[in-house]
């Protein structure tokens, strides 16, 4: 995890808990072949419900003697516990498409319209097209500059650790200190993505991380004494 950059580790620790690896070996005889595309998905143009929206999406598998079709690829994707996007049509010819493309659908993670739609080849490749409400450019962020105890007290409220608890133990997984700070950390940077990477941003996530693991401590501390 230390050779991860610190604002992809939550797609990373996602990927370690889903991904099937005896489904890729099952499926080919040398899984180093195989290359899994996806996207790690924080705020860009616009947010989410982050317990609704998942970590990474997969986009593409690219395996030297295979070229997948969508059906293929939805499918491989389920083998291998990936979410995918949603089929919205399939042999559409490129004819049928104006400049724009494909009118957005509603988002499936929250309300409004999704970011756009990702058009897959047949021989390989893809493009993309952007709702007309993001194509401009989204509102500068402002910078995190806060110490890290601040801003842990801030994202490690005691009600946003009741829903993590709930949610972990929903999963089957046990919440400990560690996975609960783990969980605060990688909310608070997918929401927060563009202030975290803004230039001007003085906190540094392995200090909060340590902020956060020191607040989760304390709550979880409080919540068993009383």
């Amino acid at each position: 995890m230390e050779s991860v950059p610190p604002r992809y580790r939550f797609a990373v620790r996602n990927l370690e808990r889903r991904l099937d690896r005896g489904a890729l070996h099952a499926a080919v005889d040398d899984p180093t072949t195989v290359t899994i595309w996806g996207i790690a998905v924080h705020r860009r143009h616009r947010g989410y419900e982050w317990d609704l929206a998942p970590p990474v999406v997969g986009l593409d598998i690219e395996h030297p003697e295979t070229t997948m079709l969508p059906h293929e690829l939805e499918r491989a994707f389920d083998e291998l516990g990936l979410p995918t996007l949603p089929t919205l049509d399939t042999e559409v010819h490129v004819r049928e498409l104006s400049a724009d493309g494909v009118a957005s659908p509603e988002t499936l993670w929250g309300d409004g319209t999704a970011l756009g739609v990702l058009y897959r080849k047949k021989g390989g490749g893809m493009a993309t097209t952007r709702a007309p409400t993001y194509r401009t450019a989204p509102p500068e962020p402002e910078p995190i500059t806060a110490s890290a105890e601040a801003y842990a007290a801030e994202i490690a409220a005691a009600d946003a650790i009741a829903s993590l608890t709930s949610a972990l133990e929903s999963e089957g997984r046990s919440p400990t200190v560690s996975t609960l700070a783990d969980r605060v950390v990688d909310r608070a940077v997918r929401s927060d993505y563009p202030r975290f990477t803004h230039g001007e941003t003085t906190l540094d996530i392995d200090v909060l991380e340590s902020a956060v693991a020191r607040r989760v401590a304390e709550v979880v501390g409080s919540s068993s004494n009383g």
